[in-house]
């Protein structure tokens, strides 16, 4: 677990505030190329705890002796070879998100993440998330269940997050496609194969997440890899007057935006800028070198954006208009 800061944006203004980062790098593998596994309680939860949140986990001796039956789990894998189910614990990229060690593998058609502490009524404000090399290689090449997804089979993959509030699911969500092959364009056809930032804090405040995985083949492997999950305890609505010796100040310019948008952060600072729809869907990215970075967004379709700042331990999203 680590601790960072955010910049939330206020009237187009970013400042810091303090987050709490689950990269789970304090947990515990015996070995390199391994992964949680606790029989201790066969059909029970046997979950973990990184940062403010809790990852539930089920493992059942219902077959093959013990098997892994829902939940998350965590990894340090690094196999980006070997297909199938017999690799369900690696990530496509073999590594965790910013080249760590560990992440989470998430199993099954739908899970839940509890909030803890100070979190709990609070956004989350994201995290990252990729395929797993067992469902990555399954769209890519087929297997005995499945056939390549492609541009005649249209096949996609996603996940959608839901918030809970005191038991109750929220209606809005959170959609993200790990793989799309809709579009009548190849050029927008992708299987992720790397860490992408997923931004959760739409959902609004709540006391847990429910994940869910959905594909145009039912047979599809619903596995799904995260890391960094970012809470943000100390979230206010109305934030006042952030200090200037813990502010760090960026303005983003004009939005709605038509054809560039500009994002100032009034020192020389090195960094990348993300540039995301709704649904998650990259289109673009930018290095920041400078104290001010051009984004083109002509050829964007016009509708909501997101758009995400990383740079020297720091991270902002902002939604934007392209007109």
């Amino acid at each position: 677990m680590r601790r960072l800061l955010f910049l939330p944006l206020l009237a187009g203004t970013l400042a810091a505030n303090a987050q709490t980062v689950s990269d789970f790098e304090s947990l515990t593998l015996a070995t390199a190329d391994t992964y949680y596994v606790n029989h201790s309680d066969m059909g029970a939860d046997v979950g973990f705890e990184d940062g403010l949140a809790y990852f539930p986990c089920v493992y059942d001796s219902s077959m093959y002796g013990w098997w892994w039956s829902k939940g998350f789990t965590y990894s340090n894998m690094t196999d980006t070879v070997t297909p199938g189910f017999i690799n369900m614990y690696a990530a496509r990229p073999g590594k965790g998100a910013n080249n760590s060690a560990n992440y989470v593998v998430a199993w099954d058609v739908s899970n839940v993440v509890y909030l803890r502490g100070d979190a709990i009524g609070k956004p989350v404000q994201g995290m990252y998330v990729t395929n797993s090399n067992y469902a990555y290689k399954s769209m890519k090449e087929g297997d005995d269940y499945t056939d390549p997804f492609d541009a005649t089979n249209k096949g996609w993959f996603k996940i959608t997050v839901y918030g809970y509030d005191s038991g109750q699911l929220k209606q809005d969500s959170v959609a993200f496609y790990l793989a799309d092959f809709r579009s009548a364009d190849p050029a927008d056809h992708f299987i992720i194969d790397t860490w992408e930032w997923l931004d959760l804090s739409a959902l609004g405040g709540g006391d847990s997440l429910l994940f869910t995985i959905s594909s145009s083949d039912i047979m599809q492997p619903t596995y799904f890899c995260l890391d960094d999950f970012t809470t943000h305890e100390d979230y206010r609505p109305d934030p006042g007057t952030v200090s200037q010796q813990s502010a760090y100040i960026a303005k983003v310019y004009p939005n709605p935006a038509a054809e560039k948008l500009y994002v100032e952060t009034g020192m020389p600072v090195t960094g990348q800028i993300r540039v995301t729809d709704i649904t998650g869907k990259l289109h673009a990215r930018y290095e920041i070198n400078g104290a001010v970075t051009e984004i083109n967004t002509a050829a964007l379709v016009p509708g909501m954006y997101m758009l995400m700042l990383q740079t020297e331990g720091k991270i902002a999203t902002i939604r934007f208009q392209k007109h």
